[in-house]
């Protein structure tokens, strides 16, 4: 799942990325959360493509008034097929292997919520670059090797049955913070 909104400096490269997974199995769905730049264009461009390839993965698109990432997040989980919810942000270029890394972590460990690691890129500019580096990033939540105080929204899997169960993000979290808030409310429930 990828939220978007107002993303047409990155979106080409983050749907790129997801339609070379190497997965044998999967779905795109992509959140347009009432952009008003060429998003909605770029997105567009890619369904064409995904369509045409009948052999690669399916991709969903939804056109929603502006609500929100949580709800943006929500929506996405709802339209989802599979067993597992995987979200990036549409400012991510995710490995081509990504999936597979999630996946063998949920059956390897039996955990209900997976994530990794945030690598920003280089940023050509003083705001993106301090945005980088800023507290948040992948040394500031983990606790050790294999456990995190929280999954970066960027790099995060759930099993759709507790995500159900938990009701999806809280909707007041309307552009940031609702990664922290429900891992905080799953570690919470044990």
């Amino acid at each position: 799942v990828i939220c978007a909104y107002n993303a047409e400096r990155t979106m080409d490269a983050c749907l790129a990325s997801l339609r070379n997974l190497n997965y044998p199995d999967y779905e795109v769905i992509v959140v347009n959360d009432g952009s008003t730049d060429r998003t909605p264009a770029i997105i567009t461009e890619y369904k064409t493509t995904y369509d045409a390839d009948t052999s690669g993965p399916r991709m969903i698109v939804i056109d929603q008034p502006n609500r929100g990432l949580s709800v943006a997040r929500n929506v996405g989980m709802e339209a989802a097929s599979g067993e597992i919810i995987a979200y990036t942000d549409s400012d991510c270029v995710p490995d081509p292997d990504w999936l597979y890394f999630l996946v063998y972590t949920f059956l390897r460990s039996g955990f209900v919520a997976v994530g990794g690691p945030n690598f920003p890129p280089a940023e050509p500019s003083l705001v993106p670059a301090a945005v980088a580096v800023s507290p948040g990033g992948p040394t500031h939540v983990l606790l050790n090797d294999e456990v995190a105080e929280h999954i970066p929204g960027c790099n995060m899997a759930f099993t759709k049955q507790v995500m159900q169960e938990m009701n999806g993000f809280e909707p007041i979290f309307a552009a940031a913070g609702d990664d922290v808030d429900y891992c905080w409310r799953l570690q919470n429930k044990g």
